[in-house]
Protein backbone atom coordinates (compact mmCIF):
# COMPACT_ATOMS: atom_id res chain seq x y z
CA UNK A 1 0.00 0.00 0.00
CA UNK A 2 1.07 3.39 -0.63
CA UNK A 3 -0.28 6.63 1.01
CA UNK A 4 1.09 10.31 0.11
CA UNK A 5 1.11 12.73 3.11
CA UNK A 6 -1.80 14.90 1.81
CA UNK A 7 -3.67 11.96 2.08
CA UNK A 8 -2.89 9.89 5.13
CA UNK A 9 -5.58 8.39 6.16
CA UNK A 10 -6.64 6.89 2.13
CA UNK A 11 -4.79 3.94 1.41
CA UNK A 12 -3.49 3.24 -2.19
CA UNK A 13 -2.95 0.85 -4.33
CA UNK A 14 0.44 0.61 -6.33
CA UNK A 15 2.81 -1.87 -8.38
CA UNK A 16 5.86 -2.11 -8.13
CA UNK A 17 8.00 -1.60 -11.61
CA UNK A 18 11.66 -1.32 -10.96
CA UNK A 19 13.98 -2.04 -8.25
CA UNK A 20 17.58 -0.64 -9.06
CA UNK A 21 20.18 -3.00 -9.39
CA UNK A 22 22.13 -1.32 -7.14
CA UNK A 23 22.33 0.93 -4.24
CA UNK A 24 22.29 4.90 -3.98
CA UNK A 25 25.50 6.44 -1.61
CA UNK A 26 22.93 6.25 0.87
CA UNK A 27 23.14 2.29 0.76
CA UNK A 28 19.46 2.24 -0.23
CA UNK A 29 17.25 0.83 -3.36
CA UNK A 30 15.26 3.01 -5.49
CA UNK A 31 12.26 1.03 -5.94
CA UNK A 32 9.84 2.58 -8.45
CA UNK A 33 6.23 2.30 -8.05
CA UNK A 34 3.21 3.20 -10.20
CA UNK A 35 -0.37 4.74 -8.87
CA UNK A 36 -3.50 5.22 -11.11
CA UNK A 37 -3.69 8.92 -10.61
CA UNK A 38 -7.31 9.70 -10.15
CA UNK A 39 -9.62 12.97 -9.32
CA UNK A 40 -10.35 12.12 -5.84
CA UNK A 41 -7.22 11.78 -4.65
CA UNK A 42 -4.30 13.40 -7.43
CA UNK A 43 -1.02 12.74 -6.52
CA UNK A 44 1.42 15.43 -7.61
CA UNK A 45 4.61 16.30 -8.29
CA UNK A 46 6.47 16.97 -5.05
CA UNK A 47 4.43 15.01 -2.42
CA UNK A 48 5.74 13.08 0.12
CA UNK A 49 4.86 9.35 0.73
CA UNK A 50 5.80 6.30 2.11
CA UNK A 51 5.24 2.48 0.99
CA UNK A 52 4.13 -0.50 2.15
CA UNK A 53 5.32 -3.55 0.53
CA UNK A 54 2.57 -6.63 1.14
CA UNK A 55 4.11 -10.63 -0.15
CA UNK A 56 1.67 -13.29 -0.51
CA UNK A 57 4.17 -16.18 -0.06
CA UNK A 58 6.65 -17.31 -2.71
CA UNK A 59 5.54 -17.86 -6.12
CA UNK A 60 7.87 -19.15 -8.65
CA UNK A 61 8.69 -16.64 -11.70
CA UNK A 62 10.57 -17.33 -14.86
CA UNK A 63 13.44 -14.74 -14.68
CA UNK A 64 15.94 -13.87 -17.68
CA UNK A 65 19.61 -12.23 -17.16
CA UNK A 66 18.50 -8.64 -18.44
CA UNK A 67 22.14 -8.98 -20.32
CA UNK A 68 19.79 -11.10 -22.79
CA UNK A 69 16.99 -8.30 -23.10
CA UNK A 70 17.46 -6.14 -26.65
CA UNK A 71 16.08 -3.01 -27.21
CA UNK A 72 15.99 -1.34 -23.38
CA UNK A 73 13.07 -2.25 -20.64
CA UNK A 74 10.50 -0.21 -22.80
CA UNK A 75 10.64 -2.59 -26.05
CA UNK A 76 11.91 -5.91 -24.57
CA UNK A 77 13.57 -8.41 -27.28
CA UNK A 78 15.35 -11.47 -27.19
CA UNK A 79 16.98 -13.56 -29.45
CA UNK A 80 15.45 -17.12 -28.95
CA UNK A 81 17.12 -20.26 -30.71
CA UNK A 82 15.13 -22.23 -32.73
CA UNK A 83 16.43 -25.12 -35.15
CA UNK A 84 19.10 -23.77 -34.81
CA UNK A 85 18.91 -20.22 -35.68
CA UNK A 86 18.56 -16.88 -33.94
CA UNK A 87 15.13 -15.78 -34.07
CA UNK A 88 14.14 -12.46 -32.51
CA UNK A 89 10.95 -12.13 -30.30
CA UNK A 90 9.34 -9.67 -28.58
CA UNK A 91 8.72 -10.23 -24.56
CA UNK A 92 6.29 -8.17 -21.76
CA UNK A 93 8.24 -7.96 -18.51
CA UNK A 94 7.40 -7.74 -15.20
CA UNK A 95 9.45 -7.05 -12.00
CA UNK A 96 13.43 -6.25 -12.54
CA UNK A 97 14.91 -7.53 -9.57
CA UNK A 98 18.52 -6.69 -9.72
CA UNK A 99 20.19 -8.50 -12.33
CA UNK A 100 17.18 -10.11 -13.37
CA UNK A 101 14.25 -9.76 -15.28
CA UNK A 102 10.73 -11.39 -14.55
CA UNK A 103 9.43 -12.73 -18.39
CA UNK A 104 6.04 -13.54 -19.36
CA UNK A 105 5.72 -14.43 -22.67
CA UNK A 106 8.83 -16.79 -22.36
CA UNK A 107 8.00 -20.78 -21.28
CA UNK A 108 10.58 -22.88 -19.37
CA UNK A 109 12.60 -24.35 -21.41
CA UNK A 110 13.04 -22.21 -24.53
CA UNK A 111 16.29 -21.07 -25.55
CA UNK A 112 17.41 -17.81 -25.39
CA UNK A 113 21.20 -15.85 -26.29
CA UNK A 114 22.38 -14.07 -23.07
CA UNK A 115 25.39 -12.71 -24.98
CA UNK A 116 27.00 -12.05 -27.91
CA UNK A 117 23.47 -10.39 -29.51
CA UNK A 118 25.62 -7.96 -31.04
CA UNK A 119 26.04 -10.39 -33.94
CA UNK A 120 23.16 -11.68 -34.56
CA UNK A 121 20.69 -10.31 -36.77
CA UNK A 122 17.08 -12.43 -37.27
CA UNK A 123 18.29 -16.32 -39.18
CA UNK A 124 21.92 -16.20 -37.99
CA UNK A 125 22.50 -19.90 -37.67
CA UNK A 126 23.87 -20.63 -33.87
CA UNK A 127 25.75 -23.20 -31.53
CA UNK A 128 24.67 -23.54 -28.40
CA UNK A 129 27.77 -23.74 -26.00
Amino acid sequence: MVSANVYANTPLKGKVRSIAVKTDQSMKYNVEVELSNNSKTPIKAGMYGSATFEFNGEEEVLTLSREAIIGGLKNPKVYRVKDGKATLQSVEIGQVMGDKVEVFSLKEGNKVVVNGQINLKEGTAVTIL
